[in-house]
């Protein structure tokens, strides 16, 4: 009888404090203010520049079992993507699809697992390659 006494003072003393607002707590979830969050049409400057940059070597990958993208690494058919995308596919089923329409059939892959990283090769020249910079390191 003693347990159950002190286990109905413990759980009252605690939906006390936690219903009061106690500062040793959090609040609950259910009594705190919600906001919506803040939408935007616009991207910042710098990055419309580089979203810009970009897209024209982006690739969609599309195999019979999934869709991911990629991006053009070199203008000779050398494309990046993640490992996972075409993962147990022959490159025989694979698609890439570049930015501007232009569709291409996979001739070779070679893959990574660990790394989810798959280098593909596609029989096409003069493709949008994606430009490789650097950032400086910090410290």
């Amino acid at each position: 009888m003693n347990k159950i006494k002190i286990t109905l003072a413990l759980f009252t003393g605690l939906l006390l404090v936690a219903v009061t607002g106690c500062d040793l707590l959090p609040p609950l979830p259910l009594l705190t203010e919600t906001r919506p969050p803040v939408t935007t049409t616009r991207l910042p400057p710098d990055l419309t520049v580089a979203a810009n940059r970009i897209l024209p070597a982006t690739v969609i990958v599309d195999t019979p079992f999934a869709t991911g993208t990629g991006w053009v690494y070199d203008s000779s058919g050398i494309i990046v993507t993640n490992y996972h995308v075409i993962q147990g596919v022959r490159s025989q089923n694979v698609v890439v699809t570049l930015n501007d329409g232009r569709r291409f059939n996979v001739r070779s892959v070679a893959a990574d697992p660990i790394s989810d990283l798959a280098i593909m090769k596609v029989n096409a020249s003069g493709l949008p390659a994606a430009v490789i910079g650097s950032s400086p390191r910090s410290g």
